[in-house]
């Protein structure tokens, strides 16, 4: 979507609504049904590929700000924004070859081409994302592990995995970089495509109210 249609106030209004999204969304995943998952960026990424990397980069810091202070989580876990910041930096750079602005513009087979089109660039952004969020939440983890042994307070989905390859005498580093592959996999997935879901919904709605197609970021 054009960012010049959205006014300073509508922007500030989509990162906050967007981050308290990402933090119910968080909590109703990981606190209520107790699945392994944080879905935790979902809507920042929506916000990306809506209106681009600097609202994406404020949800992503206010996520992880608001995040911190409603689940008393050390301050040194603010870190872990980094993960999310890069996964803007990362959709924001695959979002034009994804071709989403072109499903339900113009019908029939194209509409089907765009469709395969996204489908494909939506699971390589996935897959690299996987292991670039893998590789900087590892090194995060062995950082505060090292430094800030005592805020290590509680488990994460990721320690499931991460005592079974501590048994077979890995290295710390490699260990927090490999526990986070399995759930990062199936995490990144449900959140690009959703993203991209959610992101195509409101362009749609806003091309109902303009009666003129805007694409998606």
């Amino acid at each position: 979507m054009d960012t010049g249609r959205l006014r300073v106030w509508q922007l500030v209004f989509c990162c906050a609504a967007a981050a308290a999204g990402n933090v119910l969304l968080y909590s109703f995943v990981s606190r209520f049904l107790r699945l392994s998952l944080f879905l935790d960026t979902l809507f920042t990424v929506t916000v990306t590929f809506i209106a681009g990397i600097v609202p994406g980069i404020i949800t992503a810091l206010a996520t992880s700000v608001t995040t911190n202070v409603l689940f008393s989580f050390p301050p040194v876990y603010t870190l872990f924004s980094l993960c999310s910041i890069s996964e803007v930096f990362i959709a924001a750079s695959f979002h034009r070859g994804i071709q989403g602005s072109r499903i339900g513009v113009r019908g029939g087979g194209q509409d089907m081409d765009a469709l395969i089109s996204a489908v494909a660039g939506l699971f390589l952004v996935a897959v690299i994302d996987c292991f670039v969020i893998s590789i900087l939440g590892g090194g995060v983890d062995f950082f505060i592990s090292v430094f800030f042994p005592r805020s290590r307070q509680f488990f994460t989905p990721e320690e499931i995995f991460k005592l079974g390859l501590l048994r077979n005498r890995l290295p710390a580093l490699l260990t927090d970089i490999l526990c986070r592959i399995p759930v990062n996999i199936v995490d990144r997935f449900i959140v690009m495509f959703g993203a991209f879901g959610a992101a195509l919904l409101f362009r749609k709605a806003g091309s109902k109210k303009t009666k003129k197609p805007a694409p998606i970021a």
